[in-house]
């Protein structure tokens, strides 16, 4: 048996992933990332045979399928978010053994608990605004035109968007600290939020600086960073993550 390399994709909460199997001795390890204000999720799954079976969500949720052979997974939800998805191969030598890791098929959903919304919301998931009326004071200081009418100067306020990123990270050396390192291109810093994921198949990864790394993430469990300060961003290389098998161990980012 061969793991293949780990990569990260986000689609719709109304989409279907597709599976596409190039090669016949192949299975997948699947984890699934739902997470919004408000859901109503429903995910089918088509296996090997074309039968369908499925389940519903309505908070958010990580979803692991381990060594699978699944046609797709279609997730359908009345309101409309981001979905993120990581796959990972595990290739069999011949059929025999396939079948045997087939056994150990197994599926996983957690209650992801840490990711906090802390802005009031309303019945429709939408932030609450309360808009009150003021006196306006008579003891105005503000030039006049020629009319006696007060002069204003209002102004345009921009905004710029912020993309999401994704990248995953392999441990180099065991039991040695490693900073997490995007890609080429990828920006280094985070503005809004930070999401780690332990994508190692069975070791406890810890995280922290580069002087202590406490927190431990178990295989599976998700870590979420809320940046609250306006106008400050995270440095994404001054997180520090270790593990105790080089090559195997992994750990997966999403930010913006």
């Amino acid at each position: 048996m061969k793991l293949g390399t780990v990569k990260i994709y986000s689609t719709s909460s109304n989409s279907t992933i597709t599976l596409s199997y190039q090669n016949p001795l192949i299975l997948y390890n699947i984890k699934i990332l739902a997470l919004n204000s408000k859901m109503n999720l429903t995910i089918t799954v088509t296996d090997a045979n074309g039968s369908q079976w499925g389940f519903s969500i309505t908070s958010g949720t990580e979803i692991s399928f381990k060594k699978v052979n699944y046609q797709s997974i279609s997730l359908k939800d009345t309101n409309n978010y981001t979905v993120y998805y990581t796959l990972q191969p595990v290739y069999a030598d011949s059929q025999a053994e396939l079948q045997k890791i087939e056994q150990e098929t197994d599926i996983s959903i957690v209650p992801v608990n840490n990711a906090i919304i802390t802005s009031p919301l309303d019945s429709a998931g939408n932030i609450a605004v309360s808009i009150q009326n003021q006196p306006i004071s008579t003891d105005i200081n503000s030039p006049l035109d020629s009319s006696g009418n007060i002069k204003t100067n209002i102004e345009a306020i921009t905004q710029s968007g912020i993309n999401n990123n994704a990248f995953s990270n392999t441990l180099a050396t065991a039991n040695t600290k490693q900073a997490l390192a995007p890609p080429s291109g990828y920006p280094s810093t985070a503005q809004s939020f930070i999401i780690l994921i332990n994508l190692s198949p069975s070791d406890t990864i810890k995280v922290g600086d580069t002087n202590n790394q406490t927190i431990p993430l178990s295989p599976n469990q998700v870590l979420v960073i809320n940046i609250n300060k306006p106008q400050t961003y995270f440095n994404l290389t001054s997180i520090y993550w270790v593990g105790a098998t080089a090559s195997t161990d992994a750990i997966g980012v999403m930010y913006a």
